[in-house]
């Protein structure tokens, strides 16, 4: 079995061009975001847009930091009421690519609310938890590329700020962009 997995390897290597030499990976995204909360109440989930830009790290061919800024929306119900609540997101994943094109990351992420629609006194400001993707990178230029990431973000803080209520955010997002080496 492994055999047939390093024979994969070698010939999906063959098919890849060594990129020169950079330093870092800017990814210039857009988005679906899929808000399913979690907890005491009634929720259910809802989908939005949102964009943003992804920084990675190109220190090594196989292991890579990546950090960035998504605006989106985090919409859901609560019973009948639809809540929608404007966040910036930070990830921060460490990326692994074992196979040419194709990487994983884990690592967290911060979100601060930035527009709560009227429901501030609801909703706490904070938001941060744990952080999965798996992710393709196409290159079609020398320094420039096409990328498509899913991720998983599973909130750990309770952004609710009533008594005995608990709302813990997971979101599935898929990004989809333009990455530029330099």
């Amino acid at each position: 079995m492994i055999k047939y997995l390093l024979i994969l390897l070698m010939v999906l290597g063959l098919f890849s061009y060594p990129a020169p030499s950079k330093a870092a990976d800017l990814s210039l995204v857009g988005g679906l975001n899929n808000c399913m909360p979690s907890g005491a109440t009634t929720w259910s989930s809802k989908s939005s847009f949102g964009f943003g830009a992804l920084i990675a790290s190109d220190n090594s061919p196989i292991l890579n930091l990546e950090i960035g800024i998504i605006y989106v929306p985090r919409k859901f119900l609560e019973t009948l009421t639809e809540r929608n609540l404007t966040v910036l997101e930070f990830p921060v994943l460490l990326k692994v690519t074992a196979i040419p094109f194709i990487f994983f990351g884990v690592g967290g992420y911060y979100a601060r609310v930035i527009d709560a629609n009227g429901a501030d006194t609801v909703f706490d400001s904070n938001d941060y938890g744990l952080g999965a993707d798996i992710g393709l990178r196409l290159p079609i230029a020398p320094k420039i590329g096409l990328m498509a990431d899913l991720r998983y973000l599973f909130g750990l803080a309770n952004v609710d700020k009533r008594a005995n209520t608990t709302l813990n955010m997971r979101n599935f997002e898929i990004l989809v962009g333009l990455t530029i080496s330099f």
